[in-house]
């Protein structure tokens, strides 16, 4: 028993086993590929999948096109009337799988009166029974059962020859003499046309001669120890589930916290390079600012008087700019690259600190009115609060993925392009986190790895929200064009160019003005 009991739970694990497997994602699968003596059935499933496991893991899926799968002989065309649906084909509305093929279902007859429908069949209801493809009613003293033809007497009846209905048995002794077929009654026995009592003998049957029969088990037995190994394993199944599922949840905790690292790691490497090349640039600057310093210093006694005259007529300058200061209608903002770069990230304690007295390009769609889950007022209440755990949740949660992205953005367009934070100049509460900016400045990159984006993007649309986001970025960049990069995790990126729109941004700036009026 217990050597039964151990196959059918060995049977029964692979089944588990690779029902977990399925629910893995094709990065999951891939990951497994990295590890050294990688188990079998992760490689089978990778193969199954079609997946290219290269870094960064899942680099391609073979594509075959619409009317053919790969397999591993190859691309091979899926049958007629069917459609492809991922690596499998499934049979068109209609038809059903058999084999290789796509065979048409054939419709049922409609039903006989008293029917009711039973796999391909039908059978009939109480008190009818089926009479090839109708149901007809019961005669007196006789049943039927639901899904065969005819029907049965009950106990002292039979059916006649000649009439669709039960007579009665004749009795034990008395001869029959009509051409009806007969047989004898319980306990009675048939000899030529005479009914003879049966030998009774004593009935010692008991409950254990289902299972054992002159001691040896009989198909009882046997049928009660296959039932009760499956229950067995059911519950150890449901158990083994339970385990597996939370591992698997574990699994895609681990390694999303992992791709969070390296992100963070990657950005900390390009921070330190730029940081690098910034020292560089500032010890050149240094010893020419020393040069500088030194003409300066010569030429000072010589502007000396020239200084005192230059300070009466600034003071005259700002005496008449403060009667007639400008009216605020007429700040405008101009087109042109006027921005400071900051030399930190949207992570870093100093971004998190200006954005509380500032205005980036999340806060642009809430001040024009366009996101319906904040307004303005909620905004301001929480800028002048210095609540930022909003702000610092949500570019946590995308940096990982912006990360990707960014790299997919580069593998896509081949152009190089870094991560930045700006101020503008003039306007020093308008800042922006750019996603990418190209080594020439001449265009920027924005990112974006939200399902309803990139759903919007497969149908070349771009939402009211993220438009307001794109004008501000360039209105406080002063570049002409942003590439739009929606990017979903296992899907090709798609790329949108917007442009510069002048009397949006217009718009945009006399909104954000008015705000920084109430904030600062």
């Amino acid at each position: 028993m217990k050597k039964f009991l151990l196959l059918a739970f060995v049977l029964t694990t692979p089944i588990n086993a690779n029902t977990a497997i399925f629910g893995l994602t094709d990065a999951n699968i891939c990951s497994w590929l990295e590890v050294k003596n990688t188990p079998l059935q992760y490689i089978n499933e990778a193969k199954r999948r079609n997946l290219d496991c290269v870094a960064p893991r899942v680099k391609f899926k073979i594509d075959c096109g619409l009317d053919h799968i790969h397999t591993s002989k190859g691309c091979e065309k899926i049958p007629a009337n069917s459609r492809k649906f991922n690596s499998e084909w499934l049979c068109e509305l209609g038809f059903k799988k058999v084999n290789n093929g796509c065979e048409q279902i054939i419709r049922q007859p409609k039903l006989p009166p008293n029917a009711f429908k039973l796999g391909d069949s039908f059978a009939c209801v109480s008190g009818y029974y089926k009479n090839k493809n109708s149901c007809d009613r019961l005669p007196a003293n006789a049943y039927a059962y639901s899904t065969t033809e005819g029907f049965y007497c009950t106990h002292k009846y039979r059916k006649s020859t000649t009439q669709n209905k039960c007579i009665l048995k004749p009795t034990p002794i008395t001869k029959n003499k009509t051409s009806e077929i007969w047989n004898c009654s319980e306990g009675f026995k048939r000899v030529q046309n005479n009914c003879i009592q049966r030998t009774v003998f004593k009935d010692n049957f008991q409950f254990t001669s289902w299972f054992f029969n002159s001691g040896k088990p009989t198909i009882y037995f046997w049928l009660a120890l296959f039932f009760s190994a499956i229950a067995l394993d059911n519950i150890f199944s449901f158990k083994r589930k339970r385990k597996e599922k939370k591992a698997q949840q574990n699994a895609e905790i681990y390694y999303q916290e992992l791709d969070q690292d390296k992100a963070k790691a990657a950005d900390a490497k390009l921070k330190e390079e730029k940081a690098k090349r910034k020292a560089d640039e500032e010890e050149v600057a240094l010893a020419k600012r020393k040069e500088e310093e030194a003409e300066t210093k010569r030429k000072a006694d010589e502007e000396e008087v020239a200084l005192a005259k230059r300070k009466e007529e600034e003071a005259e300058t700002k005496r008449k700019a403060e009667e007639a200061s400008p009216d605020e209608s007429e700040i405008r903002i101009e087109k042109r690259a006027d921005f400071e770069d900051l030399y930190f990230d949207q992570a870093s304690d100093e971004w998190m600190d200006l954005v509380k007295y500032s205005i980036d390009e999340s806060d642009a769609p809430i001040i024009m009115e366009l996101d319906t889950t904040e307004t303005s007022d909620d905004l301001l209440f929480m800028k002048k609060r210095q609540d930022q755990k909003r702000y610092r949740s949500k570019i946590l949660k995308q940096l990982g993925l912006k990360s990707k992205a960014r790299f997919e953005y580069i593998s896509k367009t081949k152009s190089e392009v870094e991560p930045m934070c700006i101020k503008h100049n003039k306007f020093p509460w308008l800042i922006a986190a750019l996603d990418g900016v190209s080594s020439d400045f001449k265009f920027i990159v924005e990112l974006d790895s939200s399902a309803s984006s990139y759903w919007k993007a497969k149908n070349n649309k771009i939402s009211d929200i993220n438009y307001a986001k794109l004008q501000h970025l360039m209105m406080v960049s002063g570049t002409d064009t942003v590439d739009f990069w929606c990017y979903w995790p296992g899907k090709e990126g798609i790329l949108q160019k917007v442009e510069r729109n002048g009397t949006y941004i217009e718009s945009l700036f006399k909104s954000e003005l008015e705000f920084a009026n109430n904030l600062i």
